[in-house]
């Protein structure tokens, strides 16, 4: 055996065994001695990525894909690692090393656009999306990723397409089959008939081959309940704020608390959940079938699906039937087409008397909003006066998700500001960090005669602080239809800022006014397109009332309904009570479990 062996088996074992400090020195002389050492290259990027030295592992990964082709693949899997710990910067440079020494590899090129999307590099990602579709035409994970960018820029129609393309090659891409959807509900076109069809037509394929079980909880009525969650958004992540005082506020003598935690990478806010003393179950990297495992094994009484037909969930769980009840709750405006899932949470303005005809689940309101929202405990101080009154002039702002902004929507906010030719316009979203998507926008308005000038489009802010300071420069906000705002409307009520909202016939339309009244803000509630024009115009011009709202908004969304956690909680164990009370008798009646 060599010396020059004898060093590099030893550095493998130093590693191994944890000594990352003998194991880089050696490895740093087996370079020395041999620089094109790929396999020592190799390991010693695998060390620096180990001890966080994101540059120069990237820049040792770099070296080995340029000399070592058959390394490409384990150098993706290490990109894609840190995508799912937010280190999208890292990732995306030793992406481009990869695409630069093999520009026909169309999985890389579909990562590093992934991670592009992720940044808000919007055009970027659909070079790299296309590269992908070049190289491989028939991937359709492509075609599905590069329909979530599109929609991203607000190109809804485009992203329908680029899905249905998906599902063209791969029926059974089930990322496709939620965004296709999921992408529905910001279709200015969509009716809550044809939402509600494409649910149970989904439903109806999903639970063919379910699974169907005999339960053995015992049916006493008033024992304490097992209640699980399952939600990919145990993070930083809307979600998470209302999750936030449902978990802290749980009566633990009535129901024990287990989550299910599908989140790919935890943060500070996973922290604090998890401090509320749930029972904690991490399945990210488990199957259905295990998932289901733990489910059976913790004898759950009530599960609850916190994500719909969003990224991360696992309706395919649900799907099996895991528990005696199940729920869906928060996370989807919609119902899920599953028959099997018994009850939908929500309540008597979201989903008023009627609705049930859209949904394969029973509808279960709760006595006040469905929602209780956790305001953010380091958030700026409200300012003490409405910008308009330093400005002269008005300035109306939405922050929400651009997928919310169609066509329809930008021809409604353009003819509030030609009815006001004083007024501003603030848009706020991640995807205003891509210069074409702002582009795009601006050329929007031109084409309805609002000049650039009326117009600012912000892009991403750090910090969640940073965030909510931006309400400072806006005197009134306006809400998104017919997909309704929701943490963006509290938030802007938590900043002294009320928001205008348009109600429609289904529940996305209708989240604004279950937010606002409890509130108190029923005045910004309209029922139709010129209604909302006049309410913008009618709160826009009473500088007083902006004045009050700026000085007492906070102090009134604190003690009102929508921040009472824990009456909030109390009023969603009575409704689990009751469903479990209805199902004990069911079994009484039918003389032994379902």
């Amino acid at each position: 055996m060599s010396d020059l062996t004898h060093i590099f088996q030893s550095a493998q074992a130093d590693h191994q065994a944890g000594r990352l400090a003998a194991a880089e020195t050696a490895y740093r002389a087996v370079l020395t001695s041999a620089p094109y050492h790929t396999d020592a290259m190799f390991l010693l990027a695998t060390l620096c990525l180990q001890q966080s030295r994101m540059t120069e592992a990237v820049q040792y990964f770099s070296q080995v894909v340029q000399r070592r082709a058959d390394l490409i693949p384990a150098c993706i899997t290490i990109a894609n690692t840190l995508q799912s710990c937010s280190d999208y910067e890292a990732a995306i440079a030793l992406l481009r090393a990869i695409v630069a020494v093999a520009p026909g590899h169309a999985i890389a090129h579909n990562n590093l656009a992934n991670a592009h999307t992720r940044r808000g590099e919007l055009t970027l990602a659909l070079t790299h999306y296309d590269a992908a579709l070049h190289a491989n035409p028939t991937h359709a994970d492509v075609y599905a990723n590069r329909a979530t960018a599109l929609a991203r820029q607000g190109r809804i129609d485009e992203a329908l397409v680029a899905t249905r393309s998906a599902l063209a090659i791969n029926p059974h891409l089930t990322s496709a089959q939620d965004n296709l959807l999921m992408f529905q509900h910001y279709d200015e076109q969509s009716t809550a008939e044809s939402l509600a069809e494409a649910h149970r037509n989904w439903g109806k394929n999903c639970t063919q081959n379910a699974i169907y079980r005999r339960f053995t909880n015992i049916p006493d009525p008033a024992r304490r309940l097992r209640v699980g969650y399952v939600s990919a958004d145990f993070r930083e992540h809307s979600c998470a704020y209302y999750l936030a005082p449902l978990l802290q506020h749980h009566d633990a003598s009535a129901v024990e608390i287990f989550c299910y935690d599908n989140t790919p990478a935890h943060d500070a806010m996973t922290t604090q959940l998890q401090s509320f003393g749930a029972q904690w179950r991490r399945i990210f990297d488990c199957d259905d079938a295990q998932v289901i495992d733990i489910i059976t094994h913790d004898a759950i009484d009530i599960l609850i699906d916190c994500s719909g037909h969003t990224e991360g969930n696992r309706l395919g769980v649900f799907a099996q039937k895991p528990a005696p009840l199940q729920c869906t709750y928060l996370g989807y405006p919609n119902t899920t087409g599953l028959s099997v899932i018994d009850y939908r949470l929500t309540d008597g303005i979201a989903d008023p008397n009627g609705a049930e005809k859209f949904y394969t689940e029973a509808v279960a309101r709760l006595p006040e909003c469905f929602l209780c929202y956790a305001p953010n405990g380091t958030a700026p101080d409200v300012a003490v006066d409405p910008p308009c009154l330093k400005n002269n002039f008005v300035t109306l702002g939405s922050f929400n998700n651009l997928m919310k902004i169609g066509p329809q929507l930008v021809a409604l906010w353009a003819r509030i500001l030609r009815a006001m030719p004083t007024v501003r316009l603030v848009l706020k979203n991640k995807s205003f960090s891509d210069a074409d998507t702002v582009a795009r926008y601006v050329a929007q308005f031109a084409l309805l005669d609002i000049a650039c000038d009326r117009l600012t489009l912000s892009g991403w802010e750090p910090g969640r602080d940073a965030h909510l300071r931006c309400y400072t420069t806006i005197d009134l906000a306006l809400d998104t239809f017919p997909f309704n705002g929701a943490t963006t409307t509290c938030e802007a009520a938590w900043m002294g800022v009320p928001t205008v909202t348009l109600c429609g016939d289904r529940h996305q339309s209708r989240v604004g006014a279950s937010l606002l009244t409890p509130l108190g803000l029923t005045s910004c509630i309209a029922h139709a397109p010129d209604a909302y024009v006049a309410a913008v115009q009618r709160l826009a011009q009473n500088v007083p009332q902006l004045s009050h709202w700026r000085k007492k908004l906070r102090e009134e969304m604190r003690s009102s309904a929508l921040c009472n956690a824990p009456q909030f909680a109390k009023n969603l164990e009575a409704t689990y009570r009751t469903m479990w009370q209805k199902w004990c008798v069911d079994c009484q009646r039918e003389g032994e479990h379902p």
